[in-house]
């Protein structure tokens, strides 16, 4: 019973996740939507692109109207002032602008090479010019899965609340 239980534990422990988001405003489906390249603060090559790539993908999902742009494409170098450069540039093309960070996009050292990834997504109000939405989390799985897969299970689940 007890080597069950440690088992267990250790597998709940394995596939860990943490996430924070807040109250989520009522978005209208119609208004034009951007997703901006994440500022990567992790190690690892292109993952800023690989996010917006996967909110995009989920807000795409979910129907809403998203517009691309030229100018949101680009390097994996989008730093904090891009982002305020590109939101004044959207400033009366988009209502809502969607950009966040990547902290963590790595396998961890050692044997397993644990995949774990740590992201905060923002939701800014053009019109209002006010940040009306926030998540971050982070999460990490088996070795048997991708750094991929994991960003795309807790980016899914950060946005679940996004109707």
């Amino acid at each position: 019973m007890k080597k069950i239980f440690i088992l267990s534990s250790f597998l709940i422990v394995s596939c860990s996740s943490f996430k924070n988001i807040s109250k989520v405003p009522q978005i209208d489906k119609t208004e034009k939507i951007a997703v901006l390249p994440f500022v990567n603060n992790s190690e690892t090559p292109l993952s800023g692109l690989k996010a917006k790539n996967m909110v995009e993908n989920e807000l795409y999902y979910k129907k809403f109207n998203l517009s691309t742009f030229e100018e949101m494409k680009g390097s994996d170098s989008f730093s904090e002032k891009d982002v305020y450069e590109a939101i004044i540039s959207l400033k009366n093309k988009v209502r809502y602008v969607f950009y966040g960070y990547v902290n963590e996009w790595r396998y961890k050292a050692g044997v397993d090479a644990e995949p774990a990834v740590s992201i905060t997504i923002n939701l800014y109000d053009i019109k209002n010019e006010k940040v009306i939405w926030s998540a971050s989390g982070s999460k990490n799985m088996s070795s048997y899965n991708s750094t991929g897969l994991t960003a795309q299970k807790l980016i899914k689940k950060l946005m679940s609340p996004i109707r």
